[in-house]
């Protein structure tokens, strides 16, 4: 199962997956068939946990009788450097972060943070503060005390703000805030002015650059028929590159696709105070816009802002042949 899906024709029970050539793609394909092969749930995240086939043998046993899913994803928890830890995009996942994870310094521990409601029966967190007071307990259950280095792209990046704000009132040093191609969310509401709703920003969001017609279409299916669309138009992309994604559930599609929504509307609720500290900012320089993605966040930064550029769009940014880049920033500003 593993040699089929990674190309290889041996394969120890100790190699590593990722070591191995394996990404974001890659581990979606894993994880649905040991699923259907074991009959038995489990998170995309959990190759993070278990990224050998003894581990994951163990990880399996382990699942069938413990809950085992959790927002704290130990990507890479090796190392003695202070960990990094990075939040979701607005889309919950933390696969994104796949192909920057194997890049960074291997002695920096690297946790994801991925969002409550992926798994069938979750209930997504509905507002900043709560979603902030939530991650900061898990950091905590890794690194008690500070200095933290916080990081996230988009919708990920606001979150890490408002953990940051949380983590200064409660008297902890915060040595790294990093933000990648975060709107600030004052300036978009106060650009709307209450002439476009959460979910037209939601379908923007989510369907990019595609035609009026087929947005309008799109709004109009049933949630089942939005997933299944949605998985399509990935399943295309991936074919694009050369990669066959295997048929899975639309029901996780479509959890992905509710969160996207609420954490708009979150993202949107949240009143962005100034930060009594610095901000480092990563802008995809590729990325086309009205005006530059950093307005509003210079005022925001009592301590300054570091404005970074580097190559790639804005998912682009954090996958080959840009992503080397991107590390290679992030690994110089962590060791300032």
């Amino acid at each position: 199962m593993w040699g089929d899906v990674l190309g290889c024709e041996e394969i120890g029970i100790f190699d590593n997956f990722f070591a191995l050539g394996g990404h974001s793609l890659s581990a979606v394909k894993l994880i649905t068939r040991i699923q259907n092969r074991f009959e038995v749930k489990i998170p995309l995240s959990a190759l993070f946990s278990a990224q050998t086939i003894a581990g994951m043998a163990d990880f399996i046993r382990h699942a069938i009788d413990h809950d085992v899913w959790t927002p704290l994803v130990p990507m890479q928890p090796a190392g003695d450097k202070p960990p990094l830890f990075c939040v979701h995009t607005g889309f919950g996942l933390v696969l994104v972060f796949v192909e920057l994870m194997r890049r960074l310094e291997a002695d920096r521990p690297f946790y994801g943070i991925q969002a409550v409601g992926l798994e069938e029966g979750q209930q997504p967190v509905q507002s900043m503060e709560a979603m902030a007071d939530l991650y900061i307990r898990q950091i905590r259950r890794v690194q008690p005390a500070g200095p933290y280095h916080l990081m996230g792209h988009c919708f990920g990046g606001l979150v890490a703000y408002a953990m940051a704000q949380r983590l200064r009132e409660q008297g902890e040093e915060v040595a790294f805030l990093g933000m990648m191609d975060t709107l600030n969310t004052n300036e978009v509401v106060r650009s709307l002015e209450g002439m476009i709703s959460v979910e037209t920003m939601f379908y923007d969001v989510l369907l990019g650059n595609l035609s009026k017609r087929v947005k309008k279409r799109f709004r109009k299916l049933s949630a089942q028929e939005q997933a299944e669309m949605v998985y399509d138009r990935i399943k295309d992309d991936a074919k694009d590159i050369g990669f066959e994604l295997p048929d899975i559930d639309v029901g996780m599609v479509r959890r992905v696709l509710d969160l996207l929504q609420i954490n708009t509307k979150v993202a949107l609720n949240y009143r962005i105070e100034p930060y009594p500290g610095k901000i480092t900012y990563f802008v995809a320089q590729d990325e086309k816009r009205d005006q530059p993605i950093v307005t509003g966040w210079p005022e925001m930064a009592s301590e300054g802002i570091d404005i970074i550029e580097v190559p790639g769009d804005h998912y682009g940014m954090l996958m080959p042949p840009h992503v080397g880049e991107l590390a290679q920033a992030i690994a110089r500003q962590l060791d300032e």
